[in-house]
């Protein structure tokens, strides 16, 4: 590989860390032959990956919550109820499901954390 295409690999890299606040996880370059750590790139691709679902779960929670409000806010009909009803639960269990999700991702740069020291 080139040595400008590594650098810019490296600022990339150099993004990635900022954004998702995970100091541990940067490209390492072989000196000799500058070849990427195949394991340091998946590992990246793979908390941007769960970092975009959590993204998605909380906009469909503040989505699906904000629906059920705003049908508890006009005028009452059966139906209205009966959805805001349903829409109550459905938003407990996406903030079950988002937590669930924190702590995956906590638990992927926990486990890291050792091997790139």
């Amino acid at each position: 590989m080139k040595a400008e295409n590594i650098e810019g690999r490296r600022h990339i890299a150099e993004k990635t860390r900022r954004c998702y606040g995970c100091f541990l996880l940067r490209y390492k370059s072989n000196k000799k032959s500058g070849i990427l750590d195949m394991r340091s790139l998946m590992l990246v691709e793979r908390l941007k990956f769960e970092t975009e679902v959590l993204n998605l779960l909380v906009l469909l929670g503040v989505a699906i919550g904000g629906g059920s409000l705003g049908l508890l806010l006009g005028e009452s009909s059966y139906m209205k109820i009966i959805l805001a009803g349903i829409g109550v639960p459905a938003t407990v269990f996406i903030i079950g499901v988002i937590w669930l999700q924190y702590v995956r991702i906590r638990s992927i740069i926990d486990s890291n954390e050792g091997a790139d020291a």
